[in-house]
């Protein structure tokens, strides 16, 4: 009689490893209470006013270098030579109290501008950056239509080595 039997359904309530019924099984307790405590923390992060933090970047992405220099990838040459010049008077080791952040956050921001700043740097940076986003999303690129670079003759592919 236990198969016949409908599973209670909890609404936001994921099981670890199981799926989310399981026929004749009630939900387990310990999945109920830790769903109730996010609310709550929710809630309270809410009242205080606290934004969530976004999640955390995977470390083998590389920075994002438009993010670095606080300008948009559509941006032209004066805007992200504007950006790098005020964020280095911002940033400069002898001016910032904190010295070592500062050599760091430096060190970011060179690094960004000899990229962005360099057409073709930037064209590969911005091929890669697609790239990653595409891997991200799980889209795939169509090979149908590539072709190859060179068409070898038959009789050379029927030769043996």
């Amino acid at each position: 009689k236990m198969e016949d039997s409908e599973p209670v359904p909890v609404p936001g309530v994921a099981r670890a490893g199981m799926p989310l019924t399981l026929p004749g099984m009630p939900p387990r307790t310990v999945d109920i209470l830790l769903e109730i405590r996010a609310r709550a923390a929710e809630k309270q992060e809410a009242q205080k006013g606290i934004a969530r933090k976004p999640p955390p970047k995977p470390s083998n992405e590389p920075p994002n270098h438009y993010e670095v220099l606080g300008i948009e990838m559509k941006a032209d040459d004066a805007a992200i030579k504007k950006s790098y010049r005020k964020l280095v008077l911002q940033w400069h080791p002898d001016k910032h109290p904190a010295r070592s952040e500062a050599e760091v956050k430096i060190r970011q921001i060179n690094a960004a501008y000899e990229t962005i700043s360099n057409p073709l740097k930037r064209q590969s940076y911005d091929q890669m950056l697609q790239a990653i986003e595409r891997k991200r999303l799980n889209i795939r690129l169509e090979t149908q239509f590539i072709k190859p670079r060179m068409s070898i003759p038959k009789e050379f592919m029927l030769c043996p080595l």
